[in-house]
């Protein structure tokens, strides 16, 4: 990269303050507009990427003091201090002229020196009679200091970002540019306000995201030629297809630079701007859904108390939680006998069958087999258990885990009847479940959410994507790590030939025809377009092939080998398949199981499992 400090003059004073007089936006303007933590500056970014445009980032100066005593302060510091940007920097501080300091900054990272700005300083002169801190005139500056820089570059293009909602005034003085308009889901501004520690309060966010959406929108009615929205959730899930449709509307071809704007020549590199670790990597999807699992309820609420009206028309659902409250003992009562009922397999054959599994085996959980590529060198073994109707027993087998050094996943079921009563937003969610979840935590292990979202939906209305999303914002607002989605096998399932898992983009199989529509009694459900990065989801358990897997789905326990992974491939039919060289998993479901006691007649796991041949020796 280049040093920023030294960059030389691009022209003499005298051709820069001529160039500024003959034409003060000598370039097709883009401007970048959006709240501050919505995505602004990896837009700029990627448009400075572009061969043909130039872009200037935090520009539109403020704090300056009247034009004839900014331009006398900085032609002193330059005469003190030279081109040295630090120094001069220093310089204006101690002498008060902060905020003519921060627009030598500004000026910095779009590639200009104490010199150059002090030419477009002297070339505003004549206008001393506009007021400095008006729209226009800060307006005019920062043009001018992106048009040295597009002249420099031979740039077609050129603009700069406003973080700032009242459009129209910007296009009363910036005429026929461009205006891009990035959003982002007010309750991640929010969660990133809070990392950044801006001090911005939930009603001042939720407030200013309203007014810059209601703005742009009343903008884009008034001039949709040069208005363009962008969602961030569409941006880094999808960033070829979002951009191509930005620069065509820019009236420009996407380029690899701008693709790979993370090393790029934009100026932003090496500027020590405060984004600069994140806009130095490619797209990532980590920063989505992060307020699920950092905001609190009443955090959330307040934001969605200004928010909720815009929030749909942009893509985005509020969600409010009645409280939680306590199982109702009958409720249990009433499903204990049918549980006791179940009971088929005992503590001591489940040790039987998993200890001797567990040696030379590296145990993980399922995030931790699925996104963090731990002990790629061993093999590995992954439980997982589908609570379903028996949270109580879960909670003994967790125990008995962990007295034994093991580590499972729990994948908790959202229509059990321990989970809660009702459908959709008039759910209410139980107590005692959330107290167990962080039980089985407490001693290592994992807890998931069991997806039974399209068959849900498909029941009882509503979007599953909606529905998934309160969920999960649910139990991670309750202090839960819940980082990935397990399929549930509804009755419904097979007859309608379909998987839950094949809601997520990542997931669907091409086989059974893609991204499609199911539909029953009268409902329609679209499968295969959500991405799992939208909703904060690092994996689904049925992704990873397993080399040799035991369940005991249906009362039965058996066994096979080379089971399918993500989208029904084979481990051999994977482009990408799972570093590990053989992945041994199993698959319980508690309500078979008696934690209780030992069996009271021993039995020889063997003579338990279907295909017991296949059990390693």
């Amino acid at each position: 990269m280049t040093n920023r400090d030294t960059i030389p003059p691009m022209a003499t004073k005298q051709e820069q303050q001529q160039a500024v007089k003959e034409d003060a936006c000598p370039y097709t303007g883009v401007y970048v507009c959006g709240m501050s933590r919505s995505g602004t500056t990896l837009l700029a970014t990627i448009l400075d990427s572009h061969p043909d445009i130039a872009m200037g980032y935090e520009m539109l100066p403020t704090g300056l003091e009247d034009i004839d005593a900014a331009t006398d302060a900085l032609r002193e510091a330059i005469h003190a201090c030279g081109e040295d940007v630090g120094a001069c920097r220093r310089h204006l501080d101690e002498q008060g002229n902060k905020g003519l300091s921060k627009f030598v900054r500004q000026c910095q990272r779009t590639e200009l020196v104490p010199t150059n700005v002090l030419s477009i300083l002297e070339s505003n002169r004549e206008r001393r009679d506009i007021d400095i801190d008006s729209i226009e005139m800060r307006s005019r500056l920062s043009s001018d200091a992106v048009a040295m820089k597009a002249k420099a570059r031979g740039c077609s293009h050129g603009g700069f970002k406003i973080n700032a909602p009242s459009l129209d005034a910007f296009d009363k003085v910036l005429p026929n540019g461009t205006f891009v308009f990035i959003t982002r889901d007010p309750r991640d501004v929010m969660a990133s306000h809070v990392s950044a520690n801006f001090g911005r309060t939930p009603e001042h966010v939720g407030k200013a995201w309203t007014s810059y959406l209601s703005q742009f929108l009343a903008f884009q009615e008034r001039v949709p030629d040069r208005a363009h929205l962008v969602r961030y959730e569409d941006l880094v899930l999808d960033p070829r297809n979002e951009l191509e449709r930005l620069f065509d509307r820019i009236g420009l071809p996407l380029t690899d630079e701008s693709m790979r704007f993370f090393e790029s020549n934009a100026s932003v590199h090496g500027a020590g701007h405060r984004n600069s670790e994140q806009i130095g990597k490619d797209f990532f999807t980590t920063s989505l859904s992060r307020w699920t699992s950092e905001l609190s309820r009443d955090t959330v609420n307040v934001i969605q108390d200004s928010c909720e009206k815009l929030m749909p028309t942009v893509g985005y659902t509020p969600h409010r939680f009645q409280p939680s409250q306590r199982t109702p003992a009958l409720t249990a009562k009433a499903n204990g006998a049918r549980i006791a009922l179940s009971k088929k397999f005992y503590r001591d054959e489940y040790e039987r069958l998993v200890l001797p599994l567990s040696e030379g085996r590296a145990n993980l959980t399922w995030l931790e087999a699925g996104t963090e590529a731990r002990d790629v060198d061993k093999e590995i073994l992954v439980l997982r258990h589908d609570v379903d109707h028996d949270i109580d027993t879960a909670v003994r087998m967790a125990k008995w885990e962990q007295s034994h050094g093991l580590r499972a996943t729990y994948c908790v079921l959202h229509t059990a009847w321990y989970y809660g009563k009702g459908h959709g937003k008039s759910i209410t969610r139980f107590n005692k479940m959330i107290d167990q979840c962080r039980e089985i935590e407490s001693m290592g292990h994992e807890i998931n959410l069991h997806n039974n979202f399209v068959v849900e939906a498909l029941k009882n209305g509503g979007s599953p994507r909606d529905l998934m999303e309160a969920e999960l914002y649910f139990l991670r607002s309750e202090g839960l790590k819940v980082d990935g989605s397990s399929t549930h096998g509804d009755r419904i399932c097979k007859p309608l030939d379909f998987r839950n898992f094949e809601f997520f983009r990542e997931c669907v199989y091409e086989s059974r025809g893609g991204r499609r529509t199911i539909e029953h009694a009268g409902r329609s459900v679209e499968i295969g377009a959500v991405p799992m990065a939208e909703l904060g989801l690092l994996y689904e358990t049925y992704e990873m092939p397993r080399d040799f897997y035991v369940t005991d789905s249906g009362g039965k326990l058996r066994c096979q080998n080379d089971t399918r992974g993500r989208g029904g491939k084979r481990r051999a039919k994977m482009e990408r398949p799972p570093a590990y060289p053989h992945i041994t998993a199993i698959l319980t479901h508690p309500i078979w199981w008696d934690f209780t006691r030992d069996s009271p007649k021993p039995r020889d796991v063997r003579d338990l499992v279907a295909n017991s041949e296949l059990i390693p020796a």
